[in-house]
């Protein structure tokens, strides 16, 4: 980074990869973190990112340093709410005090439709950059998803440079719809008011490399236990690119310099994926019976 980060604002740290972002923020600057964690009625902030942190065997490492959990400050918001779900004179305040912005949190849900979505990935993502353009311009560093892209794989290979296409929305599913509008209201921030903007466009996040502390409700989780559950798995050769949490929120550190603004990167595991078919293999291997049938 070219100047010591004195405050960074994290979305999104309640999730996998917003909390392994927020273990290696921590890691490689002496910034305070502000964290925007939504809870329930009368839970304190603390307490659940503490929870999220225990559970990806984080706190061991973080909670031993007071030096460092000093430097975490859980507030209570809501990504689908105006300003964030913040008084106005806290909005402000942060406003003020941040000097970088970390945008990871949203609500993935490949089956919920674009109107559920619609309030905590797109207009949060507005307030974000609200936040992001009030009293001085601040760089956004944003997570967003290859499957912005996974209707316009259909028309050929895509890469970073790619533009995205409004008119995917349409067949698309509400996740990935509001991707690609999040993304493309931070790109026209960018274009037209000179907002310092990288985006992330991870694959699919697995457990991370140290410990295999995973999130259990993600795709391929699910998909392990259903097929134990039902003792039959489909025969299919598709592929899936697994990328551990860990090594992900590593890449996007590195990334973040000023020199990559106004830049896009896939993030993925091109080299070693694994299929459907490969998956029902391991499970067989840990003694479990899977009738293999047709698809």
């Amino acid at each position: 980074m070219a100047k010591p980060i004195k405050c960074i604002f994290l979305t999104g740290a309640t999730g996998i990869l917003g909390a392994f972002l927020l273990q290696r923020l921590l890691e490689i600057t002496t910034a305070n973190i502000y964290c925007l964690v939504r809870v329930s009625h009368g839970q304190d902030p603390y307490e659940r990112l503490k929870e999220t942190l225990i559970h990806f065997k984080l706190w061991p490492i973080l909670g031993s340093n007071p030096l460092v959990v000093n430097r975490i400050i859980p507030i209570s918001g809501n990504l689908s709410s105006p300003l964030l779900g913040l008084s106005i004179d806290t909005f402000e305040q942060l406003s003020k005090e941040v000097d970088v912005i970390y945008h990871s949190g949203a609500h993935v849900n490949t089956v919920l439709p674009f109107s559920v979505l619609r309030a905590p990935n797109v207009l949060g993502t507005e307030q974000v950059l609200r936040m992001a353009s009030m009293y001085r311009i601040k760089p956004i560093y944003h997570i967003s998803t290859v499957s912005v892209l996974n209707r316009s794989l259909e028309r050929g290979p895509k890469t970073e440079h790619t533009p995205l296409n409004i008119s995917d929305i349409d067949i698309m599913g509400g996740y990935s719809a509001t991707k690609i509008i999040a993304e493309l209201l931070l790109q026209n921030a960018a274009k037209h008011y000179d907002l310092p903007l990288t985006i992330y466009r991870p694959g699919t996040i697995t457990g991370d490399t140290i410990n295999g502390a995973s999130n259990e409700t993600q795709f391929i989780n699910r998909y392990i236990q259903g097929i134990i559950q039902l003792g039959s798995a489909p025969n299919v050769d598709t592929k899936f690119d697994m990328l551990p949490a860990n090594i992900i929120a590593k890449q996007i550190c590195y990334l973040s310099i000023p020199k990559n603004h106004g830049k896009i990167f896939h993030l993925f595991n091109q080299e070693k994926t694994v299929t459907i078919n490969q998956i029902s293999t391991y499970v067989r291997s840990f003694g479990y019976s899977l009738e293999v049938i047709p698809y």
